[in-house]
């Protein structure tokens, strides 16, 4: 697994915000759920589904309050709180995406029960026993020591409550040359969904439910490069066309480790 990761995701996403959305064909950031043998023309966005996915899992009502950790556009957040009538508080390391979420929430009607902030999910600033659940999708691949946050969405969690972590993860050894190529191009903290089981068991929860999104990681590389072929013009035109030049290296190099070596994981947990 590969852990030592320097990164400004902050950074990153406060300067190419409008890339990411033009890749994800909209407001959300996160993994596209596209199972096997599943219709892709339902007329639900592949971020919606899952999210949907996710919110099946999420047994809250009106009256009871989410955590949602990397909280991207806010669009998940608002789908949780008009599906199942809670509250949700959302938070972000780009203090732009936070400034676009809190926009939707009153663009939709949505701020009495849709909070964004800017925070860091390895030292949250809310007390004990605050929610009744918690999410975190797309995101923990990225944070170097995944138990620290652990830990602390267990001390926030009111007991019995539901944590939902969905990310990508190692299925099969990666060599060190993609070891090496990962680290340079897309910083992870790769483990396999049992040792995130695993770690998660070590940080107090009781894991209920593992679920591999088997083809999802590979589907999300093509999806971006069919995105950005689409977009090619309008990509150039914002960022430059040694930009795109330099996503398209990248993507073919991800492609066959995505398929052969990654998959996107979903760990359901109660403390």
């Amino acid at each position: 697994m590969t852990s030592e990761n320097h990164f400004d995701f902050g950074a990153f996403y406060n300067e190419y915000g409008e890339f990411l959305k033009i890749l994800n064909c909209g407001r959300n950031l996160h993994a596209p759920l596209i199972l096997e043998g599943q219709p892709e023309d339902d007329g639900i966005e592949p971020g919606d589904r899952m999210t949907d996915f996710l919110i099946k899992r999420t047994p809250v009502s009106a009256g009871q309050s989410v955590l949602d950790l990397g909280c991207g556009l806010g669009q998940p957040a608002l789908r949780l709180a008009r599906t199942t009538g809670c509250s949700v508080i959302g938070i972000n390391v780009s203090r732009n995406q936070v400034e676009e979420a809190n926009q939707l929430a009153q663009a939709e009607g949505m701020t009495d029960r849709l909070q964004f902030q800017y925070g860091d999910a390895r030292e949250l600033n809310f007390p004990d026993d605050t929610f009744d659940a918690v999410w975190i999708f797309s995101v923990m691949e990225h944070i170097p020591e995944p138990l620290t946050v652990m830990r602390e969405v267990y001390r926030v969690l009111r007991s019995g409550g539901r944590f939902l972590m969905a990310n990508i993860v190692r299925k099969n050894p990666l060599s060190e040359e993609e070891t090496l190529f990962l680290k340079a191009n897309m910083p992870v903290s790769l483990y396999s969904l049992t040792e995130y089981a695993e770690l998660l068991e070590k940080a107090g929860f009781r894991v209920e439910e593992k679920v591999d999104f088997k083809g999802t990681t590979a589907t999300w590389i093509q999806r971006d490069k069919e995105q950005i072929r689409k977009n090619h013009d309008l990509i150039v035109e914002k960022y430059s066309s040694e930009f795109v030049e330099e996503w398209h290296r990248m993507l073919d190099g991800m492609e066959a480790i995505f398929q052969e070596k990654l998959s996107y994981g979903l760990c359901v947990a109660e403390s």
